[in-house]
């Protein structure tokens, strides 16, 4: 089997990480070749990160595709014309798509090609296709098989669809090996004491991200346990306004660790540091890889409500889930710190919930079954 993987976007954020990974580990699949279809843009004075890291994985790409981030009629035609060749030429027998522009992309030039190629997407977002017009003609006429992060958008979407498109609920994998809890940490390196109890967050530099409620719930929470620690994985321009100088000044900048931004062993190595994640507003990818990957390490979640964190957690047993209220996330921060040995049996269970649902043999199996089921239907695909 041949599957095509597109994805329009040169930058290294929102589904391109899972999407790249997710291809990367069925191209080592035995009997699937696999090959990626990738933008070819950049932005002013910033390289193709996503053309950069598809070489790393090891990916076979594809040339000549534009495909921005956003859809673009300057761009659209000449893409259309490129992949309608390519697919009136029999080179794939499936071709999985990532974005809105990527899929509607594919959905036209299947459409010109007069071909009958299926046509798979994973959504990203926990709601699973949008209320817009595009994506409504892309369920009618382009889509034979969907990737969906949460059951409630697996059930809409075939509501929408009338059962005709199969669905498979998936999130994407997790590098179980590389976030292994045993693996070393980095406590020594953020001078951390053996007493401390490190809280940790990963998030963009961004207003929305809530940075307000975290520092005054990290200011409550240090009345009662003085122990605590804060260290931030995460970068943006507004990094002294929105966290440093807040901190500063309301005097918890000492306890308080701007770790910047890591990568790689540097990156799984810290979130093996945390003894807990803090996690209140999802970002770009809203499968919240950060916060699947530090369960992976061993971190049980204090997470919000918002989008799939509620699906993501048990509370009590692997994390806790809170209200976006200062005494509340304070209260969490306290309650973990103050009973190591519930943190850490929490730490434990988050570990099994990524080594049951995130892993790489999970992925493969339920991917591959779905790809199977929609080459089954070949017929069917809509045009």
């Amino acid at each position: 089997m041949k599957v095509l993987h597109l994805l329009a976007s040169w930058k290294w954020t929102g589904p391109a990480e899972p999407a790249l990974e997710g291809a990367a580990l069925l191209s080592r699949e035995p009997g699937l070749q696999v090959q990626a279809g990738l933008s070819s843009l950049q932005g002013r004075d910033q390289e193709n990160q996503v053309e950069k890291e598809a070489r790393r994985l090891g990916l076979e790409t594809l040339e000549g595709l534009k495909l921005p981030r956003h859809l673009n009629l300057a761009h659209l035609p000449g893409d259309v014309r490129r992949l309608a060749g390519i697919l009136r030429e029999g080179g794939f027998d499936l071709v999985h798509c990532h974005t809105l522009v990527d899929h509607f992309t594919a959905a036209l030039a299947r459409l010109a090609a007069g071909v009958r190629v299926p046509l798979v997407r994973t959504w990203y977002d926990p709601e699973g296709p949008a209320l817009s017009f595009r994506e409504a003609w892309l369920l009618r006429s382009g889509l034979e098989g969907a990737i969906l992060p949460r059951p409630g958008a697996a059930r809409e979407l075939a509501r929408r669809t009338k059962g005709r498109v199969k669905t498979e609920v998936l999130l994407p994998p997790v590098d179980l090996e590389g976030f292994d809890p045993s693996l070393p940490d980095m406590r020594k390196e953020y001078c951390c004491e053996e007493e401390d109890f490190v809280l940790g967050v990963v998030a963009r530099m961004q207003a929305h991200r809530r940075w307000d409620l975290l520092l005054a719930a990290f200011r409550r929470a240090l009345w009662q346990v003085p122990f605590l620690k804060l260290i931030v994985l995460g970068r943006g321009p507004d990094w002294e306004r929105l966290v440093f100088s807040p901190a500063r000044e309301i005097g918890v900048e000492e306890r308080l660790v701007l770790a910047g931004y890591r990568r790689g062993t540097e990156y799984a190595s810290t979130l093996r540091t945390f003894d807990a994640l803090v996690f209140l507003v999802p970002g770009s990818d809203g499968t919240c890889r950060a916060a699947r990957q530090a369960q992976a390490a061993g971190a049980p979640l204090i997470a919000s409500r918002r989008g799939i964190l509620p699906d993501l957690v048990e509370p009590g047993v692997d994390g806790l889930l809170v209200e976006e209220k200062e005494e509340e996330l304070a209260r969490a921060m306290a309650e973990l710190a103050l009973d190591r040995d519930k943190a850490r049996a929490m730490g434990e269970a988050a570990r099994r919930r990524a080594e049951k649902e995130y892993s790489g043999e999970v992925f493969l199996r339920k991917t591959l079954a779905l790809y199977g089921e929609v080459l089954e239907g070949g017929g069917s695909c809509a045009g």
